[in-house]
Formats: structure tokens, C-alpha cells, sequence
């Protein structure tokens, strides 16, 4: 399988979408969901995340504002 590489408004789309998604997160949740996840991916902040990890850091985080709202 070939690796792709995410283009520069691809990755500009997932932290944007990111950025939305913690809002709604630290809106009814705490900010330290949305730092445990980081921490899964390495990161200590949303710009430390491997680009290509971003769609999973996405799908999660998504997942979590879903669930508490």
C-alpha cells in the first residue's frame, strides 16, 4: 500500500475541525479529556501531533463532543 501525503489544506481542514471540536469539548467537559488524548498521540499540544495522526486525533475527539452533547 502507498503512503499518501496530506496536503497543506488538508491538514489546515483537520485543525480547524480540531479546534471547533475541543471548543465544544471544554464547553461541557473538562480539558484534561481533550489532553489525554493528546498524550496518546505524543503531543502536548495540537500543533505537536504528527500530521498523519490527525484524522485519529480528530475521529476521537469527535467522537467524545458526540457523546457529551
Amino acid at each position: 500500500m502507498e503512503d499518501t501525503i496530506m496536503t497543506k489544506v488538508e491538514k489546515y481542514n483537520y485543525i480547524s475541525s480540531i479546534e471547533s471540536t475541543i471548543s465544544i469539548i471544554c464547553e461541557h467537559q473538562s480539558s484534561d479529556i481533550v489532553t489525554f488524548v493528546f498524550q496518546k498521540y505524543g503531543a502536548h499540544d495540537l500543533y505537536d501531533i504528527p500530521p498523519s495522526d490527525l484524522p485519529y486525533v480528530f475521529s476521537e475527539l469527535e467522537f467524545i463532543a458526540n457523546d457529551c452533547c
